[in-house]
């Protein structure tokens, strides 16, 4: 079973929330440009990401949304939903690794 945390106080509210997914991608380039790893990605994320930028203040704690930090979640990426001081919900499930994606890109930057 999932433990949880949370950055928000239970008697704040919460004006908007997000139950998309949050992913840690992977991007590929054609050579010669390097990959890229542990870029925040998900629908979810990126919504979240709205919100925030449109609640600034003590406002930003209105938003929700929810992490699955399986047992490879990298330290520098939980600094950084830190610092965004949103109501993000944080489910530690070191049972199962974090929820990852891959792009590559090719000619044309075509995307794989």
């Amino acid at each position: 079973m999932a433990s949880e945390t949370a950055q928000n106080n239970e008697d704040e509210e919460i004006d908007f929330v997000s139950l998309g997914m949050f992913i840690i991608d992977q991007i590929d380039f054609k050579a010669p440009t390097p990959s890229v790893y542990n870029v925040i990605g998900g629908a979810g994320t990126y919504s979240a990401i709205g919100a925030r930028i449109m609640s600034p203040g003590s406002s930003s704690k209105r938003v929700g949304w929810i992490v699955d930090a399986g047992n490879d979640f990298p330290p520098e990426l939980r600094q950084l939903i830190a610092s965004w001081n949103t109501g993000c919900l944080i489910r530690e499930t070191p049972e199962r690794l974090t929820t990852r994606g891959w792009n590559g890109y090719g000619d044309n930057e075509h995307r794989g």
